[in-house]
C-alpha cells in the first residue's frame, strides 16, 4: 500500500503542477502558461538531463501575438535556493534545453520551475512546477529524508479545505501517530473547554479519521483519545474568525463542491475554479453561484452563508481533480484534492504511436512512426519524444486509476485531505507585486540595472557604455533615465559571457547593479515522499554501474551538433562600421614598438606626443582631412581612454588592427574615427580598464546540447570493453511533422532488457497532450 500509495501521489503532484492556462474572457490574468516535458524523470548527478519547453498564450500555441521569447527555468533544492538555472531563447513557442547535473549534486528532491518574464506579475504558483528526484549514485549514504520520516508523537489535524473556520460546519481529518495506529481498542472523541462530548472519530484505516463539527469562535476543543486503560486528550487548533471551509465530494457523475463562511463577506473579487492535470476546466465567480443564508451558532444576529454546486465528473480526465478558491488577484483561500471514482477516460486522441512489433531484442534496431488524427493541423502540433527504460521510481509506472470504492475510497478522500493542496492552514504565498511591472521579453536578451552615487542616490541623464568583448564584440550605450535605470537589448550571445559597463569620462563615485532576471524563490509547499529503502538502493546500484558506460556512449555519435545559425555567422561589420584598412600583424615582419607599428603598417593614423602624453589623429579618407577629436579606441572590442598604455603594449600580442578612417555613428553616438586592436589572448581589454569600470560574467542564452543517438557501427571498437546498458535510448526535443502529419525514426536498443516506454508530449489546439507506448527487450529463445 505505501508503494502504491507514493506512487500515486508523485503521479498526480507532477500533473497538478503544470502552469495553468487562463479564459481569454479574463485578459487581465495570467495570459502565458509554461510546460516542460522531460527526458528522464530521475535525474542522476554527473549526467545531461533534457527538456522541452512549451509557452502558450491565452490557450493559443504557438502564441498569436506578443507572446515571451524568453524562458526561464531553474532548479531549487529543499531550501528553496537556485542550484541550477538557465535562460532559454523560444522560438515558434518551443524551447529545447539541458542542464549538467553536477556530479557534486546530492541525493534528495529538488524543484524544477519555469517561467516568463511576464508570469512573474502573477503569484508564482502560476509557473510551472514539478518535483525532481535527483540521486547521486556515488554517494556514500543515502539521505534519510529519502527514505524514512520522523514519525508525529501527537496526532495532526487536517481541515478540509486547508481552514478551520469558526461559526460553519467543518470537516476534519484526523492522523494519528504511528505509536497509536495499532491500538485496536482505541475510542476517540471531540470536546469543548467544559468536557461535553461534541462528535466521534470515524475510523477509515491506516490511523486516518474523520469527524464533523461547528466549532465557535473564543472557545477551545480537544481530543481524547481512549486506549486501554489511559486517556489521552490532544488540543485542537483554534478556529479562525474568518476564512472559507470548502467541502467536495462525488454523487453518482457529478462532484459536489460546498463553501461555507460564517461572517456574511462579499463575494465579490472571488471564483471557484475546477483543475484537471493541473489546467483550469472550468471557473466562475462566486457571486454568480447560487447561494443560502442560514443561521449561525456564533451567536444572536450571525448568519451562515453557503454556497453550492455540482459539476459533471466529466470534467476531471484523469483519477484525481482539485478544487480552489481564489481571489482576482490570484491569493488562494481554500484548496482540495479529490479522487475520482474509477470510471472509462477519454483517450487522447491528437496523435497516434505505431511500432513494428512489441518485443525486440537488444541492440535490435525500433522504427517508430507517428500520426496526428484526422481534424488536427500538424502546423500548429508541436512535440517532443522520448524513449527510455521504465523507471521503478517513475510516475509511469503506475495505472492511470485505481479503483476506489467503500472503505478504499473512504481513506483515499481522507488521505488527499492531509496532503497539501493549493491553500494550507495558516499559510499562505509570498506574492510579488500585482502590478504589471514585468514586460513580455523579446527575442533580444534584456540587460538592465541602475546607476548610482556611492551614496545610492539614482544617477540620470548619464551615458554608459556596454560591451562584451571578443572576436565578435557587441557593443551598445544608454542614457539612463529619471530612476538612474538603463537598458541593454542583446542579440545572439550565448553561454556567460563578461560584461563591461563604464562611463566615458573620469568620474568617481559611481556604482553599478544590474537586475537580477530570475524570480524570487516562493514558499514550498511541497511533502517529499518517502521511497522504499530497497526499491531505491537497487536503482542506485544500477547506476552506480551505468553511470561511466553512459559517459563514454555519449561521445559516440553520428550527428553533428549544429551552433545557432544566427550566433554562428559573421558580422557584415562591426558597430563601428566597416574599416577602411584591416591588418594583421603575422603578416608583416615583427615591430619592436607600437609607435613603428602605426608609422609602418597603419594607414592615416598619426601618433602624437606632447609633454606628457600620447595622442592618435585619424585622416578622413572622404573629407582629406584629419579628425577634429580623438577617435574611439577599443581593445578586444571595449572603449579603452588611455593612449599611453596602447603605446606600451608590446606588437607580439596583436593579432589584428581595424581603422576606421571616417566619422560614423552608432545611433547618435559619434565615433571619430576608430581604432580596433584584438589581441591574441582577447583578454588585453583587462590592463587597460578604469578600477572604476564595471565587470560581471552574465549567463546569456543557454546553447542546449544534442542529444547523441548511438549507431553500432560507431560504437564496435568499444561494445567489447564498455557493454551498452543505456537506459535513455532517443531523445527529440523538437518533433516535426510532415505535411500529411507523419512523422518516422528509428534508434538501436542498448544490451538492456526490460520494460521500455515511448512517451510523446506537446501542444495541440492550445493545449498540452501526452500519449505513452508501451514495448519489452527481452533476450532471444535459446
Amino acid at each position: 500500500m505505501k508503494t502504491i500509495q507514493y506512487l500515486l501521489y508523485l503521479c498526480v503532484w507532477t500533473h497538478l503542477t503544470m502552469s495553468t492556462a487562463y479564459s481569454q474572457q479574463n485578459p487581465s490574468e495570467a495570459e502565458e502558461s509554461v510546460h516542460l516535458h522531460l527526458a528522464e524523470e530521475v535525474w542522476l548527478s554527473g549526467q545531461t538531463a533534457w527538456f522541452t519547453g512549451y509557452l502558450s498564450e491565452k490557450g493559443y500555441f504557438p502564441p498569436q501575438q506578443g507572446g515571451s521569447q524568453v524562458l526561464y527555468v531553474e532548479l531549487l533544492n529543499r531550501a528553496q535556493q537556485p542550484v541550477l538555472s538557465s535562460k532559454l531563447k523560444l522560438s515558434g513557442g518551443m524551447a529545447p534545453g539541458t542542464f549538467q547535473i553536477p556530479d557534486t549534486l546530492s541525493s534528495g528532491w529538488y524543484q524544477l520551475r519555469a517561467y516568463t518574464q511576464w508570469m512573474r506579475n502573477f503569484p508564482a504558483s502560476h509557473f510551472f512546477n514539478k518535483e525532481i528526484l535527483v540521486i547521486n549514485p556515488f554517494q556514500s549514504q543515502i539521505p534519510e529524508s529519502l527514505v524514512k520520516t520522523d514519525s508525529p508523537s501527537q496526532p495532526l489535524f487536517f481541515p478540509e479545505g486547508g481552514q478551520w473556520v469558526a461559526g460553519v460546519e467543518n470537516h476534519m481529518v484526523v492522523q494519528l501517530p504511528a505509536s497509536l495506529i495499532a491500538e485496536a481498542s482505541l475510542e476517540a472523541t471531540v470536546h469543548n473547554e467544559a468536557d461535553s462530548l461534541l462528535a466521534t472519530v470515524q475510523w477509515v484505516g491506516q490511523g486516518l479519521g474523520s469527524f464533523r463539527l461547528q466549532p465557535q469562535r473564543a472557545e477551545t476543543y480537544h481530543l481524547q483519545l481512549i486506549t486501554g486503560g489511559d486517556t489521552l486528550r490532544y488540543p485542537l487548533p483554534p478556529p479562525r474568525a474568518q476564512g472559507f471551509a470548502l467541502q467536495v465530494s462525488q454523487q453518482q457523475e457529478a462532484v459536489k463542491v460546498t463553501l461555507l463562511n460564517a461572517q456574511d463577506s462579499l463575494a465579490v473579487g472571488i471564483f471557484l475554479q475546477a483543475l484537471s492535470h493541473g489546467e483550469i476546466v472550468w471557473r466562475k465567480p462566486l457571486q454568480e453561484i447560487t447561494s443560502t443564508v442560514g443561521a449561525s451558532t456564533e451567536g444572536e444576529g450571525d448568519t451562515c452563508s453557503r454556497w453550492q454546486i455540482h459539476l459533471p465528473d466529466t470534467l476531471f480526465e484523469g483519477p484525481v481533480g482539485q478544487i480552489v478558491l481564489v481571489t482576482d488577484q490570484g491569493e488562494q483561500l481554500a484548496g482540495r484534492l479529490f479522487s475520482i471514482t474509477q470510471r472509462a477516460q477519454p483517450a487522447d486522441n491528437e496523435l497516434t504511436i505505431a511500432l513494428a512489433q512489441k518485443t525486440y531484442q537488444p541492440r535490435e534496431k525500433v522504427q517508430l512512426h507517428l500520426s496526428v488524427t484526422d481534424g488536427v493541423d500538424p502546423a500548429v502540433t508541436k512535440a517532443s519524444l522520448t524513449v527510455r527504460k521504465v523507471n521503478p521510481l517513475s510516475e509511469n509506472s503506475i495505472p492511470s486509476s485505481l479503483p476506489l470504492e467503500g472503505s478504499a475510497a473512504a481513506w483515499w478522500d481522507a488521505w488527499w485531505i492531509t496532503q497539501p493542496g493549493q491553500a494550507l492552514e495558516n499559510s499562505g504565498e509570498v506574492f510579488e507585486p500585482l502590478l504589471k511591472t514585468h514586460a513580455k521579453e523579446e527575442e533580444s536578451f534584456l540587460l538592465s540595472g541602475q546607476l548610482t552615487d556611492g551614496q545610492g542616490v539614482p544617477l540620470a541623464d548619464h551615458m554608459l557604455l556596454f560591451s562584451i568583448p571578443g572576436t565578435d564584440p557587441k557593443f551598445d550605450y544608454y542614457v539612463t533615465d529619471e530612476q538612474g535605470q538603463f537598458f541593454f537589448p542583446v542579440k545572439n550571445v550565448y553561454e556567460a559571457q563578461e560584461v563591461i559597463l563604464q562611463l566615458p569620462g573620469k568620474e568617481e563615485g559611481y556604482q553599478i547593479r544590474l537586475d537580477e532576471k530570475f524570480a524570487s524563490p516562493a514558499a514550498a509547499t511541497f511533502k517529499p515522499p518517502v521511497l522504499s529503502e530497497e526499491v531505491l538502493a537497487h536503482f542506485i546500484e544500477e547506476s552506480k554501474k551505468r553511470a561511466e558506460i553512459h559517459q563514454i556512449y555519449s561521445l559516440y555519435t553520428q550527428d553533428t551538433i549544429l551552433s545557432d545559425q544566427a550566433s554562428a555567422k559573421e558580422t557584415p561589420f562591426r558597430f563601428y562600421g566597416a574599416p577602411n584598412f584591416v591588418r594583421n600583424l603575422d603578416d608583416y615582419i615583427s615591430l619592436p614598438t607600437f609607435e613603428e607599428v602605426c608609422r609602418e603598417i597603419m594607414p592615416g593614423i598619426m601618433l602624437k606626443k606632447d609633454k606628457e602624453h600620447y595622442h592618435l589623429d585619424v585622416f578622413d579618407v572622404r573629407t582629406r582631412e584629419f579628425l577634429p577629436d580623438e577617435p574611439m579606441l577599443l581593445i578586444d572590442g571595449v572603449p579603452v581612454f588611455d593612449v599611453d598604455r596602447l603605446v606600451r603594449m608590446v606588437p607580439d600580442t596583436i593579432r589584428r588592427l581595424e581603422t576606421v578612417n571616417r566619422r560614423t555613428y552608432y545611433g547618435e553616438f559619434a565615433l571619430n574615427g576608430t581604432i580596433a586592436v584584438y589581441s591574441k589572448s582577447g583578454k588585453e581589454y583587462l590592463s587597460f580598464l578604469s578600477p572604476r569600470a564595471f565587470r560581471q560574467t552574465v549567463a546569456f542564452y543557454a546553447r542546449p546540447e544534442q542529444f547523441a543517438r548511438i549507431f553500432p557501427e560507431a560504437i564496435a571498437p568499444i561494445e567489447g570493453h564498455s557493454p551498452d546498458f543505456r537506459t535513455l535510448l532517443y531523445w527529440e526535443p523538437n518533433l516535426t511533422f510532415d505535411a500529411q502529419g507523419k512523422a518516422s525514426l528509428e534508434f538501436f536498443n542498448a544490451y538492456e532488457t526490460g520494460t521500455f516506454e515511448v512517451i510523446v508530449e506537446g501542444i495541440s489546439k492550445g493545449k498540452p497532450f501526452h500519449q505513452r507506448l508501451l514495448y519489452e527487450v527481452v533476450l532471444a529463445a535459446d
